[in-house]
């Protein structure tokens, strides 16, 4: 019969031809030839205009151009015209710091940094103790240490310490913690804390004792001897007194400074080169160490300047010379004339009622200015040296008059006292110097 077709199969009670379509067009899962279903949504559940049954197209949108939460394509919310809802949660549904209405950011965490679950970006809870229940310090609730492995995992050691000898506990062999505090075993087998850095023999957590000296060597972590002489490393890594009481920073083995009198120098280093005015870093708020190299180039000089903040011919940034360097220049040209005292006065005001000030400020000035301007510690050392040179010259004269005439005993009296005068000279220009007393 022309005209109809012939119906192949039926499947559950409906009848659909060879090409899979039942009488009112439909297929098996109730779409027409163009994809359709008798409400006019495709199989993707949009209409010929794209709106899926609720009136938002594949991007979440309405036909006004609206999201279900009443965003628009830029996000900006149709009510409150802002990128804030009227509870104040943006398109993503976070407010303006970044939560959402659960309290978590757009990582997953927590204001307080912790996720769903109640871990962290590290991946352990408020107990610090991760998914697998290591602690972060690698213990795990049975004592052992744990290592953790290229797949993630943790695996035991076997061990009751971990690589720096702290138990789960956090306490080492010897009864110190973490933070170098020592703990005294009880006879329970608990440990007490003592709150000192010391144990029962007077060692800290590295074996120094309270002047810096170890159990088995002579020089402590400074490089001091027990009669307080530094000492430094030759070639051979060999520790060699220097002869002296004091470091090249300036300070003596009890930590003072030499010139400034306090557990500081004038940059406000101390004795292990921690700067106390920039959070014990080992650099100043300039970036420069103790010894006032800077801490990218290792040079004296960053960008023209030193550490004082002065170049070369010792001008800061302005063009001018710090008055402390003037004041040096003057001073050790008195000095040489023997117009020491008379300078002071001129220069300071010195009297016999500031005197001990006086002297004392000076040292401190002529230190800062051989420090911001090397070039002054050359003249002195020239000085010294021409100083020091007249020193022996009389000592062999004294020698030679020894044992001799009265005249000639004057003569050593005259010589000695010359020889005090030139040693206070030198003291007075390097008050860095050992001067015998």
């Amino acid at each position: 019969m022309v005209g109809v077709k012939r119906i192949l199969i039926k499947q559950h009670g409906t009848y659909y031809d060879e090409e899979g379509f039942n009488i009112k067009g439909y297929d098996k899962d109730g779409y027409n030839k163009s994809g359709y279903d008798e409400h006019g949504y495709n199989r993707e559940g949009y209409s010929l205009l794209g709106y899926d049954k609720e009136g938002y197209d594949k991007e979440g949108y309405d036909i006004n151009g609206y999201d279900k939460r009443k965003f628009d394509r830029n996000g900006i919310h149709k009510r409150t015209k802002s990128i804030y809802d009227p509870i104040g949660y943006d398109r993503e549904g976070y407010n303006k710091k970044g939560y959402d209405i659960n309290g978590y950011d757009r990582y997953g965490y927590s204001k307080i940094g912790y996720d769903k679950e109640g871990y962290n970006i590290d991946g352990y809870n408020l107990n610090g103790v991760n998914r697998y229940g290591i602690n972060k310090k690698g213990f795990g609730k049975d004592g052992f240490y744990y290592e953790k492995q290229e797949d993630g995992t943790w695996k035991n050691t076997g061990k009751t310490r971990d690589l720096e000898g702290f138990d789960a506990n956090g306490i080492n062999e010897r009864g110190f913690d973490r933070n170098g505090l020592f703990y005294k075993k009880l006879d329970n087998g608990t440990w007490q804390n003592t709150y000192s850095i010391y144990d029962l023999d007077g060692y800290d957590i590295n074996n120094y004792n309270e002047n810096g000296f170890s159990r088995e060597e002579s020089i402590n972590r400074q490089g001091f001897d027990r009669e307080g002489f530094y000492h430094k490393k030759d070639e051979n890594g060999n520790f060699v007194s220097t002869e002296l009481k004091y470091n090249e920073a300036g300070f003596t083995m009890n930590g003072q400074h030499l010139i400034t009198k306090s557990k500081v120098d004038l940059r406000r280093f101390d004795i292990n080169g921690k700067c106390k005015a920039n959070n014990d870093s080992i650099y100043d708020k300039q970036g420069f160490k103790q010894d006032g190299t800077y801490m990218e180039t290792g040079e004296k000089y960053h960008n023209g300047y030193n550490a004082f903040g002065l170049d070369k011919d010792g001008k800061d940034k302005k063009g001018k010379i710090h008055p402390d360097i003037t004041f040096t220049q003057g001073y050790i040209k008195a000095l040489m004339n023997g117009n020491r005292l008379a300078y002071l006065k001129e220069t300071c005001g010195l009297n016999q009622s500031n005197k001990g000030i006086i002297l004392n400020d000076t040292n401190i000035r002529v230190y800062r200015a051989t420090e911001m301007y090397p070039e002054l510690k050359k003249i002195i050392a020239v000085q010294v040296v021409t100083l020091r040179r007249a020193i022996k010259q009389r000592e062999k004269k004294i020698e030679e008059l020894e044992g001799k005439t009265a005249s000639e005993k004057e003569e050593i009296k005259k010589l000695q006292y010359e020889n005090k005068i030139l040693k206070e000279r030198i003291a007075s220009m390097d008050p860095m110097q050992e001067i015998e007393k």
